[in-house]
């Protein structure tokens, strides 16, 4: 056998066609026993075969030498990549294609979804000029549920209304908090050019509460 499957391949599951490929960690695996069991230089080692696993569909290399040559490292000895075999973490690669093919689909979904989410918030984020509240902005941006098209109208719509006489106004102070905005669908509103004295009262008016109540005033 010169190939193991990852015990539980699907919780660090990566994107199919990424290059290069990836895996995801979670912090749940510090309460793992089994893994807090193994020394410090065995986690290392498993880990590093998950990544090398990211490469061949969940699947890690096991000869000793191949092993040494890819991660650069001859210290690494046969009884260490046995202990992981024998805890349990390394696979015999005898699971069948059709289950390891229905396992891979469904967490590329889930995982795709979470990360283009992610992606797609970052790009608002350093488009919108107000960088205040992050997380009251992630969360709106979640409620939102966007995708690449409604991306592509968020960033239009500000880039033109950084150029607004309501973006503009007192060297920008009312612009609203980024969270503010999505709530309040700012993408669907028309921003007037400077000078030309068109101005959504809406967000103005939220954009100067925030100012007051920031200055202390009810």
């Amino acid at each position: 056998m010169n190939y193991a499957n990852i015990k539980n391949w699907e919780e660090y599951q990566h994107y199919r066609d990424r290059c290069p490929p990836w895996i995801k960690l979670h912090v749940k695996i510090l309460n793992d026993k089994d893994f807090t069991a193994l020394s410090c230089a065995n986690r290392g080692l498993l880990i590093q075969l998950w990544i090398l696993a990211s490469e061949n569909e969940g699947k890690a290399p096991i000869n000793i030498e191949e092993i040494k040559f890819r991660l650069r490292d001859n210290s690494i000895k046969e009884k260490d990549v046995n202990l992981l075999i024998d805890k349990g973490f390394l696979l015999d690669c005898k699971q069948t294609q059709a289950d390891a093919s229905k396992r891979y689909s469904e967490t590329e979904t889930e995982t795709e979804t979470e990360t283009e989410t992610d992606i797609r918030f970052e790009k608002f984020w350093q488009a919108y000029p107000k960088k205040k509240s992050k997380g009251q902005a992630e969360k709106a941006w979640l409620k939102i549920k966007s995708n690449e098209q409604l991306l592509e109208k968020i960033l239009s719509t500000i880039e033109r209304a950084t150029t607004s006489v309501e973006w503009t106004r007192d060297g920008g102070q009312f612009i609203p908090y980024p969270a503010t905005w999505l709530n309040a669908k700012g993408w669907e509103d028309e921003y007037g050019k400077q000078g030309d004295g068109a101005v959504d009262d809406n967000l103005f008016l939220q954009a100067l509460a925030e100012q007051d109540k920031k200055r202390g005033i009810s």
